[in-house]
């Protein structure tokens, strides 16, 4: 999608006003960054061995890591409420860097054809004439 046209789907989902009329993020790209430092987050917490089997934070666990100065900041971090605001996504990038892979999309080069305009290969051969439809003979299996 065009950039306009991911603002707009964006503002009338992820971005969309609460009832307040605060919206949650700035834009796509303060979407895309809260998510990486979510992930980045959940990520080190996992492999910092301090999630227990429910998910959960396992605050044995945690109080035994509290010696770590960078695992006492991402504590901290993980506790607070505004996991989605801006100052909080700013502080968990500064703390485990902002490295975040671009969004791409591979196509095989046969989708690359057709994306670039180029003809078919071969046509399709003609199809028998169809037959007009008729009222009550299609009948759904499923709601």
């Amino acid at each position: 999608l065009s950039a306009a046209d991911q603002n707009l789907l964006f503002r009338a989902t992820l971005g969309a006003a609460d009832r307040t009329g605060a919206a949650p993020f700035a834009d796509v790209q303060a979407w895309r960054d809260n998510t990486a430092a979510q992930l980045k987050m959940v990520n080190y917490m996992q492999d910092a061995g301090v999630v227990g089997a429910n998910g959960m934070l396992d605050h044995a666990a945690a109080v035994r890591k509290s010696g770590d100065a960078q695992f006492a900041a991402a504590l901290k971090l993980s506790l607070r409420r505004d996991n989605n605001s801006t100052g909080w996504t700013q502080s968990v990038l500064q703390l485990f860097g902002g490295d975040r892979a671009k969004d791409r999309v591979d196509l095989s080069p046969e989708a690359r054809k057709l994306v670039s305009g180029a003809a078919p290969a071969a046509a399709a051969p003609a199809s028998p004439a169809a037959t007009p439809y008729r009222a009550g003979s299609l009948i759904s299996t499923s709601a």
